[in-house]
């Protein structure tokens, strides 16, 4: 096995630029994506890497190195990255990791002979991580009793500094319209008779959601009957449906 990790060089010590970033995507799809969701159901590295949502993981990351380090600008969040292990000609897990204050595992997704099998995280510390309060209180930049809403202020500058783009397809913006009118949930039949979106082409695109943070799935709220996959907005889907679509170009 070896692990090919995105986003940083190739010993995991220094992020690279969104080019460079492009070119270990390219290089992981060389690979067969075995690779399954958390509900068991494969994987294709679209689901990963969907040019059309800069939410979907992977493009994600390329935006962020874009700004983060071809533009220069300051990022509030540690470099997320993603690690990709393959075994062979096959992509048998993939690690993603970001977070503001601390980078932490946020997908951990394997093959199905590895699922439920011990292994390490290729991350299990983020060596730079720190407390923010705990370094301003040390200095003396928070007054006493203001730890708290001096922690509220900041958790609320993080979200907004570092909410992606809100550009997302049509077909996704009608499918997150479907579930908000829905009361923020519903079951994926009512997407698929609402959107007029196929049963599989659906299901490629729900998972693709999840992992862009889109949405995610629930239990069935209904149980009794046949089983149903139920999906809800999340938070990031709501801020996402929020902004406005973007406009078509003029013609020359």
């Amino acid at each position: 096995m070896k692990q090919i990790i995105i986003g940083f060089d190739a010993r995991g010590e220094r992020a690279v630029g969104a080019g460079e970033t492009r070119e270990q995507i390219e290089a992981v799809q060389s690979y067969v994506c075995a690779i399954l969701d958390a509900d068991g159901d494969p994987l294709t590295w679209a689901d990963f890497h969907d040019p059309d949502n800069p939410r979907s993981v992977l493009q994600s990351l390329v935006s962020d190195r874009k700004r983060r380090i071809d533009q220069g600008k300051t990022m509030a969040d540690r470099p997320p990255f993603a690690v990709v292990t393959v075994e062979g000609r096959r992509a048998i897990r993939f690690e993603f990791y970001e977070g503001h204050d601390a980078l932490a595992c946020v997908h951990d997704l394997r093959a199905r002979e590895y699922r439920g099998m011990g292994m390490s995280l290729y991350l299990d510390r983020d060596p730079q991580a720190y407390d923010p309060i705990e370094y301003l209180r040390e200095r003396g930049m928070i007054p006493a009793g203001m730890e708290a809403a001096v922690k509220a202020f900041m958790e609320k500058i993080n979200q907004e500094s570092t909410r992606p783009p809100a550009e997302i397809s049509t077909t996704r913006r009608r499918i997150m319209e479907i579930l908000a009118a829905e009361g923020g949930q519903t079951w994926q039949y009512r997407i698929q008779e609402a959107s007029g979106v196929k049963s599989g082409n659906l299901a490629t695109k729900l998972r693709a959601m999840m992992l862009g943070g889109l949405i995610e799935e629930i239990p069935d709220p209904e149980p009794g009957g046949k089983p149903r996959r139920w999906y809800r907005l999340t938070e990031r889907g709501r801020g996402a449906l929020a902004e406005p679509p973007p406009q078509p170009k003029p013609c020359a």
